[in-house]
């Protein structure tokens, strides 16, 4: 990486941001511990004056920058980026997009593929937004996630203010959501609304979730059986009002209805029905609140639900 010395940035955001997260957004090669270790040793200060990652900086703010941090402006940048990850940019701008709005994009997630990076996580949507925003004048963020094995409808922002006013919409719950399932089983009652306090469970394989009723938070979700299917099957629909982590797979397990496919929530005779978790983002809709109009945007279901609805 290349290197400068000490000098002054002078903040220009439209709202104010946390300091790590305006810093990366300028040098993407910054990792959130190199910030973090510069800030302990007093390479970063804000206005003259110690800081914290946390920090909100505002329009005009003075950002120092030690020399001895070594940073790549986004502009300079020079990154190697792995076939798969350019391979699979190109399909999100091509084969994936299914709306394309001034201020964010659609796509149609596939089954198998990763919102964001991790351990065991060999390649993302993030990881290619990293590439088409090196590649391009734009600067896309993921504003909210599916789980790896859960297919459909994923909104893109395609810059900073963008991805604030999602984001924010996405908090105060004013966008709605709606997902198709294929379950084992059936609700007792046609449609109703189930609700508690889960939290996550790391202590066994993998990271599921539980009833928590000391540190959990609340999970709500309203459901509808849409149609009956063959051998014992179900399509229902689900709507979230919270948007916590598994929350749908969790709760058809606690209906009674485990989803198809849903190897950390099903039993052996749902897992063994499909090799793909049959959950799909299927609609959303945005209020004009948001971006001066109404938006409804739909996906179909993948071509594998067919083999189950006729």
């Amino acid at each position: 990486m290349g290197a400068f010395s000490s000098m002054f940035i002078k903040v220009n955001a439209d709202i104010p941001s946390r300091l790590d997260r305006y810093l990366k957004r300028q040098y993407p090669a910054l990792t959130q511990g190199v910030i973090e270790r510069a800030i302990r040793l007093k390479q970063i200060l804000v206005n003259s004056n110690l800081a914290k990652a946390s920090l909100r900086v505002i329009e005009n703010d003075q950002v120092f920058i030690d020399d001895k941090l070594s940073l790549v402006p986004k502009s300079e940048k020079e990154e190697f980026f792995p076939p798969s990850v350019v391979k699979l940019a190109e399909k999100i701008i091509k084969d994936y997009l299914i709306y394309d709005h001034e201020q964010f994009v659609a796509i149609n997630k596939p089954a198998s593929l990763a919102t964001q990076g991790g351990s065991k996580i060999k390649l993302s949507i993030d990881d290619a937004l990293n590439y088409l925003n090196y590649k391009s004048a734009m600067d896309f963020k993921l504003v909210h996630r599916l789980d790896k094995e859960t297919s459909g409808l994923l909104l893109i922002a395609k810059n900073y203010l963008s991805s604030t006013k999602l984001a924010a919409a996405f908090h105060d719950k004013i966008i709605r959501k709606t997902y198709f399932a294929i379950t084992l089983g059936r609700p007792y009652e046609e449609t109703g609304e189930i609700s508690g306090l889960i939290g996550k469970n790391r202590g066994g394989t993998y990271e599921i979730v539980q009833a928590d009723q000391e540190n959990g938070k609340l999970a709500i979700t309203r459901y509808k059986l849409l149609e009956p299917l063959s051998n014992g099957l179900y399509l229902i629909e689900f709507i979230p009002l919270t948007g916590r982590t598994h929350q749908l797979r969790f709760h058809a397990k606690m209906l009674g209805c485990p989803i198809i496919g849903d190897t950390k929530y099903g039993n052996p005779q749902s897992i063994l029905r499909s090799k793909q978790m049959l959950l799909h983002a299927k609609n959303v809709i945005m209020p004009a609140t948001i971006f001066g109009r109404e938006i409804i945007i739909k996906t179909d279901l993948p071509e594998y639900f067919s083999k189950y609805i006729s």
